[in-house]
């Protein structure tokens, strides 16, 4: 039997990519709206989620060029941080899930 501690583990590892996810969404759309870089809000969202594109990033570095652009990098990162989430949600609905006893 998991115990709550790791079903709370795998909620809260799920939550977090579910803001990174978010994070990453928010990208997508101010690079698709052309937002200016030097907005504060703007310039945190795309300092936050550089990182998370790390992944794909080697293979389409992000543009730093004010230009209506779709990351792919983005978009491929999006997709993985997503399925990642909606897998440990999942899996920690399954664990949490009492076990049916058959007489």
């Amino acid at each position: 039997m998991v115990g709550k501690v790791e079903t709370l583990a795998l909620r809260l590892l799920s939550a977090l990519t579910g803001l990174a996810s978010g994070l990453l969404l928010l990208r997508l759309l101010f690079r698709l709206l052309i937002a200016n870089p030097a907005n504060p809000v703007v310039g945190l969202v795309y300092a936050l989620s550089r990182p998370l594109l790390f992944p794909w990033a080697w293979f389409w570095p992000p543009s730093e060029l004010p230009v209506l652009t779709v990351e792919r990098a983005a978009l491929l990162s999006l997709a993985q941080y997503l399925f990642l989430s909606l897998a440990l949600g999942l899996l920690a609905r399954a664990l949490e899930r009492p076990k049916e006893v058959s007489r």
